[in-house]
């Protein structure tokens, strides 16, 4: 599907289409965007005692396509994230049921497939009539597959805001769906028609920001959050590097200083005091991120906030006037502490480069988390994995996030992997087309180490790493708030869980 010509266009161009084709009616469609249940999902290299204590983001796709809808339609929408609820099914059933969806739209992730496809059986027993339409990640890169899976009437490809408005105006105005760009779909019994080429914006500004009346409550949050008040931004969309281990979209489009700054501005009016930006890389260049600081700085916006960072992107300016606009912590993707390892998975950067940039980030003042994988493909021997074991310690970052390496989908290395035999194909093959059971799925790179050898050096990491007494000290000391302790003694309590933690079939 990569191969395949990617099609972008104005969003603005889209705009002009819709208000063409949409007349005001009396009658308002129920449209339910959905966040499944993690109930069922795969291995991606965190045990799962540690994925609730991490993160919890809140579903900006579906924010963005909600307001979408509200600015542009006249149906009533609504969002409910399975995820944040924690919802059984049969909870999660009685919401779906209480709502009365005509169109359900659902987000995918190719590691929560089978919660993705339980949620369209789910939807389908309720009312067969309802349109049960897929998009996200997963479909992106596996369109042909999504289209054919059960339950499923449509799929969207690409960016979901203007092709999902089509999708519903058509469903409500019996409109041809063939001429909607970005979309597959069911008809006449199953007949598949459409296009596979996802469809991509250029002109991000013109979209509207994202929903953010889902409960404040603090259940949302990420790494070292300081507040109960916490939400996510992203100011671009893509990611302009080329790493072998990650599936992200490659066409970089970046939002404007001044638009980033007016929703920033908006999410303080809300009521937020700390923002987190999820873009794939925020410091694209150094002058980004100093643009948007200085204007943080000229509106006197008190705020605090973060975001993911590349090594070779970092400056010491950078860093500063960050700080002065109110960033008290980045996160960096180490994965490795040799140099061997960075050239191997083609990072673009050295240990040097590495061990300055976090000597920096302390020195401006501002928190850092630093993320390594374990068990890549250059780790042969146990000596391997202790180097950068100890490298994350040399660092000295304020949190180390460890993880197993997991050969996604989709990816260069993954596509390596089977080429030299060391990936089984066949059980993914028929896990895109029939996600009832994740066994036997190849979740760990296993050419050097069992899965019980990997999750044993796993356990070594985080003993090393946050075992240390000094490292213990310095935690209390900054202790910041009753949930930033709240949230180290939920850390804590997840070590000393990790120790009994066993592999089970299907994921560790």
């Amino acid at each position: 599907m990569r191969a395949l010509k990617r099609k972008a266009f104005s969003t603005l161009s889209i705009y002009n289409k819709i208000a063409n084709l949409i007349h005001q009616k009396d009658r308002r469609m129920k449209v339910l965007l959905i966040n499944p249940p993690k109930k069922n999902t795969v291995w991606v290299g965190i045990p799962e005692i540690f994925e609730k204590g991490i993160y919890l983001f809140p579903p900006l796709s579906l924010m963005y396509i909600k307001t979408f809808l509200q600015q542009n339609l006249t149906h009533k929408v609504d969002i409910l994230d399975g995820v944040k609820e924690d919802l059984n099914y049969i909870n999660f059933e009685r919401r779906i049921k209480i709502f009365q969806p005509e169109v359900v739209g659902i987000t995918a992730l190719t590691h929560n497939l089978i919660d993705v496809v339980k949620t369209a059986q789910l939807v389908k027993r309720i009312n067969n009539n309802i349109h049960v339409c897929l998009g996200g990640p997963h479909v992106n890169a596996y369109p042909i597959q999504s289209i054919h899976l059960a339950n499923i009437d449509s799929i969207i490809i690409g960016d979901g805001e203007t092709a999902f408005a089509k999708l519903v105006h058509c469903l409500d105005n019996a409109g041809d769906l063939s001429k909607t760009e970005g979309m597959m779909y069911k008809y006449n019994g199953g007949v598949i028609n459409g296009n596979p080429l996802p469809v991509y914006l250029t002109s991000l500004d013109t979209l509207p920001f994202p929903s953010r009346d889902i409960k404040r409550d603090g259940r949302y949050f990420v790494p070292a959050t300081r507040t109960g008040l916490m939400t996510t931004m992203i100011s671009s969309r893509g990611c302009p590097n080329r790493c072998p281990f990650c599936w992200t979209h490659k066409g970089y489009r970046s939002r404007s200083v001044k638009n980033i700054v007016d929703e920033i501005e908006e999410c303080i009016g809300i009521g937020f005091k700390e923002i987190f930006f999820v873009d794939d890389i925020f410091n694209e260049t150094p002058q980004r991120v100093i643009g948007i600081s200085e204007e943080i700085l000229k509106r006197r916006l008190k705020v605090i906030w973060g975001f993911k960072a590349r090594i070779n992107t970092t400056t010491f300016e950078m860093l500063k006037k960050a700080k002065q606009a109110g960033c008290y912590k980045i996160h960096y993707g180490v994965e490795t502490g040799t140099d061997e390892g960075l050239n191997q998975l083609k990072k673009r950067i050295t240990t040097s480069q590495v061990k300055e940039t976090f000597h920096l980030t302390m020195k401006a003042g501002i928190e850092s988390i630093a993320y390594f994988m374990i068990g890549c493909p250059h780790e042969k021997t146990r000596e391997d994995i202790l180097k950068t074991i100890d490298f994350s310690i040399k660092i000295n970052a304020d949190y180390s996030v460890f993880a197993l390496f997991s050969p996604y989908p989709d990816t260069e290395i993954y596509k390596e992997g089977v080429h030299q035999g060391i990936i089984n194909d066949n059980p993914w093959r028929k896990f895109l087309v029939h996600p009832d059971s994740s066994d036997n799925l190849t979740t760990c790179w296993e050419q050097y180490f069992s899965k019980d050898e990997l999750l044993n050096m796993l356990k070594l990491a985080h003993r090393k790493y946050y075992l240390r007494l000094g490292y213990i000290l310095r935690n209390i000391f900054k202790i910041h708030s009753i949930l930033d302790l709240k949230r180290k003694v939920i850390g804590f309590i997840s070590l000393f869980k990790l120790e009994s933690y066993k592999y089970a079939k299907g994921k560790i």
